[in-house]
């Protein structure tokens, strides 16, 4: 799904399971029905990526998959540890952060058009 290097230091960041073929619109890219009634979106930053979970129903939002999204995390020359506040945190054999990331938030969006609901990594 992700892949960050810095020398020889990766992390990378997977889905739980198998994904569709994402399509494709600018920097980001979109898995439909990841789970039933979400879709998975992952749009490339400068400094690194954003993941979005947009729930397209209040019917697919009682999925209890929701309330804790998992992923499969794994380093190659780093530790990987719980971040400030819950989030990630890569650190090397001196303990200096190569890699972090803040902990997901989660919102309603009830106002757009489409009144999907967002989970955000």
């Amino acid at each position: 799904m992700v892949s960050l290097k810095e020398g020889q230091r990766r992390l990378s960041v997977r889905w739980p399971g198998e994904l569709p073929v994402p399509a494709l619109g600018g920097a980001t890219a979109t898995c439909t029905d990841v789970l039933p009634g979400a879709d998975r979106q992952l749009t490339a930053m400068p400094d690194g990526y954003r993941e979005v979970l947009r729930v397209k129903s209040a019917e697919a939002a009682q999925n209890t998959a929701l309330e804790q999204p998992r992923f499969a995390v794994a380093g190659e020359g780093v530790s990987v540890v719980t971040g400030a506040g819950g989030g990630l945190r890569a650190q090397d054999a001196d303990g200096n952060a190569v890699f972090t990331g803040p902990a997901g938030q989660m919102w309603e969006s009830a106002g757009s058009d489409d009144g999907a609901q967002t989970i955000s990594n």
